[in-house]
């Protein structure tokens, strides 16, 4: 009769757990964890850093409109902005601040150096995904959606 780590039945060897195997798994699944948590991190902000770029983009694009009527007044623009995000363009206090909408922070915002005469305005979501006008009408500079 043979004894040791084969079985007399099967011909083949008996498995088992040690201390050494169970400690390689933990330091590999907790290796893991903390790649897969910085990955997400890091994926995170780059969606935010994204957002931002966007807004910006959409402000600068905005005010490059506002100012071109600004200069040249008997002009129309029609403008098309990003409206694949939650996002408001509200001037204010003589800035043009782009807004995200579920918690209200600003995502961007540029100086506005003719906001006197620009007709306040605050363009949501349902009016960026249309066309928006910049105008010059009775000395003041109107921005609005189109639909």
């Amino acid at each position: 009769m043979r004894t040791g780590l084969f079985s007399s039945t099967l011909g083949q060897p008996k498995g088992f757990f040690s201390i050494d195997f169970l400690l390689a798994i933990g330091v590999i699944v907790t290796i893991f964890a903390s790649i897969y948590s910085v990955e997400l991190r890091w994926r995170e902000v780059s969606l935010r850093e994204g957002e931002m770029v966007r807004a910006q983009g959409a402000c600068e694009k905005l005010l490059a409109a506002i100012n071109t009527v600004y200069t040249n007044e008997n002009l129309e623009i029609f403008v098309l902005l990003p409206s694949n995000f939650s996002y408001t363009l509200t001037l204010s206090q003589n800035f043009l601040y782009a807004l995200r909408i579920e918690d209200n922070s600003c995502l961007a915002s540029v100086p506005v150096l003719c906001a006197e005469v620009v007709k306040p305005f605050t363009l949501g979501p349902e009016n960026l995904a249309h066309p928006i006008r910049v105008s010059w009408k009775e000395n003041e500079i109107i921005v609005e959606a189109i639909e």
